[in-house]
């Protein structure tokens, strides 16, 4: 082993005795009511619910508006003290009266009082799907005067100037949870010191944000390690050389995980549509060093061939987890989507998927303007970050391949459901 190797190891066995240190600690919070009820990324299920919960001044917490002060406080919005009591919060608010379950048909919190209302957007995973926003300001504009759109997000980032084109700049803010939501429960688990069961759930749903937003980490652990880097510019120069490889590792992970699993499902007989958007390592490689407008790729299979029509699964990665959707292509292959250059044929093919995955596949539970229904993984992939159980059984040979295993053996499945209740 050369001088630097050794070097190398000997600062990766120091930094590890310190992770396995504090990993008991993070072992003793492990237990988390959220976490088991809900997945921990659940949009509507889990963060709007609670988040709107705790605004409703007549919630069932019983703090009546202290929760909803500290959170218009916190944002830097002005109100009357004197009727923030009288505020309305809904969650699932519907804008219109369709029967249909269009994405653009409910906001996910109103808070509203007299002719003020505050639109909070919530997008954990799928902050690029924002151009509702400017729907939703302007759907609202005959019944409330002031309005503002809040656009809540794990992490901070700078929004494509043609994603939002009708909100006034002053109408419009942005809030992440990795730094305002966080300070938000901070200050109201300090007003809940006398409600301890009230305090635990604050706790807990704290601790959840900040495994979300990687933040879960002990600040003694995080210091320990700061300080180990910088104990000298021998460990400083090693630590710099293992960050510039570390996108390179990623991606070579990644690309075993996509060949890996499209042998896999090639075995089962199903072999993938031949398409710009299938997985290359031109397109892994954008995932890593693009700054933003990550890619969407992945591997798509036909299901079935009605008429002109091929519906395909389509297996995809966003930045932070991994999706299957069913979707429609027309004979010039190009998608069919939920608008109103849609066609009539293409409005009835649209409804009978919806019809045949929602009795059969009822875990296909969402719905936008490309995909008549899609769902979250089983598998809580997050090729960015590379921060869940998951993602790390991908590193090693063996457990990768159980990984890709179950994962195949679910979109077979999935593939052979629908061929049989479509047909």
């Amino acid at each position: 082993m050369s001088e630097r190797n050794q070097e190398l190891q000997i600062l990766l066995d120091r930094a590890g005795v310190i992770k396995e240190r504090y990993q008991q600690v993070n072992m003793d919070n492990e237990f988390n009511i959220f976490s088991i009820l809900r997945k921990e990324h659940d949009e509507v299920g889990l963060h709007s619910r609670f988040i709107c919960e705790l605004l409703n001044p007549k919630g069932v917490h019983y703090q009546e508006d202290k929760f909803l002060k500290l959170f218009l406080d916190h944002i830097g919005m002005e109100y009357d003290e004197n009727d923030l009591i009288n505020y309305k919060v809904e969650r699932e608010y519907r804008i219109n009266k369709s029967q249909n379950n269009d994405q653009y048909n409910n906001l996910d919190i109103l808070i509203s009082y007299g002719d003020e209302a505050y639109i909070l957007e919530n997008k954990i995973y799928e902050e690029e799907r924002i151009e509702q926003l400017d729907c939703y300001y302007q759907a609202i504009k005959n019944k409330f005067k002031n309005r503002k759109v809040i656009l809540l997000t794990l992490f901070d980032h700078q929004l494509e100037e043609n994603k939002i084109d009708v909100i006034p700049r002053e109408d419009f803010i942005q809030i992440t949870y990795e730094k305002n939501i966080v300070e938000w429960l901070s200050a109201c688990i300090k007003e809940t010191a006398q409600k301890p069961l009230l305090r635990e759930a604050l706790v807990m749903y704290k601790n959840l944000v900040l495994k979300l937003t990687g933040q879960s980490y002990s600040e003694g652990m995080v210091k320990e390690m700061k300080d180990l880097i910088i104990e000298s510019r021998k460990n400083f120069e090693i630590v710099l050389d293992i960050e510039k490889s570390l996108p390179e590792a990623k991606a070579r992970i990644q690309e075993l995980f996509w060949g890996e699993l499209e042998s896999a499902l090639d075995k089962f007989g199903h072999n993938k549509v031949q398409d710009d958007e299938n997985w290359s390592k031109d397109l892994i490689k954008d995932f890593y060093y693009k700054s933003r407008g990550v890619p969407e790729y992945g591997l798509s299979y036909s299901t079935a061939k009605p008429n002109q029509f091929d519906i395909r699964l389509w297996i995809s990665i966003t930045k932070y987890k991994m999706e299957y959707s069913f979707t429609i292509y027309d004979e010039k292959n190009k998608i069919v989507k939920n608008d109103d250059e849609r066609t009539k044929s293409e409005e009835v093919l649209w409804n009978k998927v919806i019809e045949s995955v929602e009795e059969h596949l009822p875990s296909y539970i969402n719905q936008n303007e490309w995909c008549p229904r899609f769902k979250d993984s089983s598998k809580d992939i997050k090729f960015m970050s590379f921060d869940t159980d998951d993602m790390k059984s991908l590193i090693e040979d063996e457990s990768r391949k159980q990984v890709i295993s179950e994962i195949a053996e679910e979109v077979k499945n999935d593939i052979e459901k629908f061929r049989e209740v479509f047909n």
